[in-house]
Formats: C-alpha cells, structure tokens, sequence
C-alpha cells in the first residue's frame, strides 16, 4: 500500500457517497461495523443502522482526528449548527467565520488534534475546512479549468434540471461535445493526477479504458443516474463547492444525522491508526465484523498483498459478514475468494444512483 499518499489529510468532505452503505445498514442492522476513516464523513453515516459497534481505521492520524471532530460537532450541535460548522450551503460566507470559531472552543478534543485545528483554522481566519484535505483541493483547482472551457452559466444552468430524463436531454443538447472532450484530455489523465494529488503514488490501473474514457464514461453516468442539483461531486468540480442545499452529503440528511446523534451520545467510536491489514488481524478487540467497508484502498494493492487481502481479515468477518470494495482504476488480481460468495449482484442496485460513480464496486460475504 502507498503509506505516503495516505499519511496526511487527503479527504475532507468525502471522496465516497455513502448513501448506498446507509441503506443497506438500515435493511441489514450489522452489530459490528469497520470501516476506513477517510474523513469521518464516509464512516459515521453508517451509524443509521444502529449497530452495537463501529470501528474505524486509517493510516493518516490527521484523518482519526478529523473524524474526532466530526464526532463532536454531531454530539454537541444542533442539525443547523452542524451545517453552519461545516460550511454547508447556506452556511458557506465569511458570516458564520466568528460562530464558527465559538463553537470549535466547546468541543473535547486531544491536545494535539486541538492544536492541529487551531493552527488549521487560523489560516483560514475560521472560514470551513469542508475543501481542505488533497483530494478535495485537486477537484477545486480542476473546477477553475471546467468552468474555464465551458463556462460557467451553462454549469449553473445544468443544476436548473428537475429529472434525469430532463438532465440528460440538456446534456445532449446543450452540452458542446468539443468543449466537454477537451476538459477530460486536460485533466483526464495520469499525468494530471500525479502531479496535483498523488505526487508520484497514483493507482497503477489495470482497467481496458483509457483514462480519458474511464473519466467520460463515469461523468455519463453522472449525467444519466444522478440529478446535478443533488450530487456533491459534480458541483465540486465544476464550481469547486457544494452550491446547493440538495447536494449537501448523506452526513447533513436531517435522519442521519439524528440517528448518529443518538448513538454517538450513549457510544463511542473505536479508532485505530495504521495499515488496515496489519490492524484487523492484530487488535484482539476487532472481532466478528458483520460489515467491512474498505474504501478505494484495496485498488492500492500489488502482488501477494492484492492475492490474499480478503483472506488476511477472514478470520475477523463473522459467517454472514459482508465486505464492500470499491476499486478505483483498478480491480485487484487473482485474489483469492476462498470462503466467499460474491455478492456484488445482490447490492448494485443500491450504488447505481451513487454520486461519484468513479468506482466498480465489488461485495464479498463470507459463507464459511
């Protein structure tokens, strides 16, 4: 795994919709969750279902502390403080910079993840950290050529689309295809990526498409499965933020946001900072995991590692347990799915309308 891609702040907002997730914990109530960090903003959601356990990991201590912050703001605020914290839509303008800063001195944070947003906050005079992890500022720099080579009207018109059927008519019609092509040759390709996110660690892809198709086709279905006005991802990379309220992700959904309150005011959250395939086998607390989200990272695997991933947490998945992957431009070879039932049939109606759409989705249960 790429340690030093992943040693840092790189997820603010969210790089995955976790909406799918959340319906499934609501059908399937697991008792004990793990689930990649990321930025606190894919993993608590999964709280909706109630479960007696959520253990989350990552190799980044500054993504753990990120995530202690998000626990916080959910157990000490209200629905709108959270949003206005966060920076959410309408609570995006240097207005809210001073409640901002009032509110960050009533949390209980460690020492040094306190440190670490004080620091992080002044620079940016409290305005929201929602933009500020790697990926989350890559898209931003990506939004400024987007709206650049198709101006901006035109974006801001999109979001006016009231159905996919709508939607998808605009895109045809008024969408210049010259204009769109030109943006994925820009900024579809490894080079780019490299150079503004991944600093040399950029997944090594073993999909058929070329970038530039892999990046289109997954912006088709954008088109084609979500409405712009609702999808967090798009509005990030053609206008950098979220501009409307119906985009703001699954953790502002008024429901779940209420349901991780209630939990998180009677529980807490296990953290653990390191590799995943290291940690799962070693801490003897982690045990009979009914459901392991593992994030993009398993696209990062090579060699024995990729092989034998699954294997190496089966003995921590109870029978029954459910392990989703999502593979990022590439889906791990020859792994072994001994013990396993894919299952991936029985859940892709529930990440079809998901909004990134950049990810083949993969489920695994185990069946012995």
């Amino acid at each position: 795994m790429t340690d030093k891609y992943f040693k840092s702040l790189n997820y603010s907002l969210a790089n995955e919709d976790t909406w799918p997730e959340v319906r499934l914990m609501r059908e399937w109530k697991p008792k004990k969750i793990l689930s990649v960090a990321g930025s606190g903003g894919r993993s608590l959601p999964l709280l909706a279902g109630n479960p007696a356990e959520l253990s989350v990991v990552d190799l980044s201590e500054q993504q753990l502390w990120l995530g202690s912050l998000r626990e916080e703001t959910i157990r000490k605020l209200t629905h709108e403080d959270f949003l206005l914290f966060w920076g959410y839509p309408p609570f995006d303008s240097a207005a809210y910079n001073r409640k901002r800063k009032d509110l960050f001195f009533q949390f209980d944070l460690e020492p040094s993840a306190k440190n670490y947003f004080i620091t992080l906050f002044e620079s940016l005079s409290w305005g929201s950290i929602l933009y500020e992890g790697k990926w989350e500022k890559t898209f931003r720099k990506f939004s400024y050529v987007t709206r650049a080579i198709m101006g901006p009207k035109l974006l801001m018109e999109s979001l006016s689309c009231l159905s996919t059927e709508e939607q998808e008519k605009f895109y045809v019609d008024k969408f210049p295809r010259s204009r769109w092509d030109l943006v994925f040759k820009i900024l579809g390709n490894a080079s780019v990526f490299n150079a503004l996110l991944y600093k040399g660690h950029f997944v090594k892809k073993n999909v058929p498409e070329s970038h530039f198709d892999y990046y289109k086709s997954a912006f088709d279905r954008i088109f084609t499965n979500t409405l712009l006005r609702g999808n967090y991802f798009a509005q990030l990379c053609f206008f950098g933020k979220i501009v409307t309220k119906e985009a703001i992700p699954v953790e502002g959904d008024n429901e779940v946001f209420t349901a991780m309150k209630i939990w998180l005011n009677k529980n807490r959250t296990h953290a653990y900072q390191g590799n995943i395939l290291e940690i799962i086998p070693r801490e003897p607390a982690i045990s009979e995991i009914d459901f392991l989200s593992f994030s993009d990272v398993p696209s990062y695997f090579e060699g024995e590692t990729e092989k034998n991933y699954l294997q190496i947490v089966k003995p921590k998945m109870a029978i029954g347990g459910v392990v989703i992957v999502r593979n990022y431009l590439r889906i791990p070879e020859n792994t072994d799915l001994n013990g396993y039932e894919d299952i991936t049939g029985e859940v892709a109606r529930y990440f079809k309308n998901e909004n990134i759409q950049m990810y083949i989705i993969r489920a695994y249960r185990r069946k012995s």
